[in-house]
């Protein structure tokens, strides 16, 4: 896939002065890990821009992070191994009355489906640009 990049400051303290720290990321993908001088923030410049970041994670994403999407494999954990839920219940956040989730960057539903069975009334909605996850999302609607 050909990227396009884009140049950004510093989101914490808006300068432009970066020391490159490395060209490669996980699995050797080309990416520019860059460490500002002027407070010491890690991030990516020049980053993807929005269009390569929308076809990276539409169609090469699962390859390096999802070798394989099993429904069944999925649908087998307990709700209370949901990690977010852990979280919720850790600092007594978990609501009595659930009327609709929103699961953004859903990948194949696994979150989803755990809520399902804690909140069986709840509508259930999803935002992923991963064209197989969408498969799996639809497959378990």
């Amino acid at each position: 896939m050909e990227k396009g990049y884009e140049e950004v400051k510093c989101a914490v303290c808006n300068a432009d002065d970066t020391e490159l720290i490395s060209k490669k990321g996980q699995f050797n993908i080309p990416l520019n890990v860059v460490l500002c001088k002027a407070c010491g923030l890690g991030y990516l410049n020049p980053r993807w821009n929005e269009k390569t970041y929308f076809k990276f994670y539409s169609t090469e994403y699962d390859s390096y992070y999802r070798p394989s999407l099993i429904s069944d494999i999925i649908d087998t954990k307990s709700p209370e191994s949901n990690t977010i839920y852990k979280r919720l219940l850790k600092h007594d956040l978990v609501p009595e009355n659930v009327e609709s989730i929103l699961d953004i960057g859903s990948g194949a539903g696994e979150n989803l489906l755990n809520f399902q069975k804690l909140f069986p009334n709840a509508k259930l909605e999803a935002i992923e640009p991963s064209e197989e996850a969408k498969l799996h999302l639809e497959k378990n609607e």
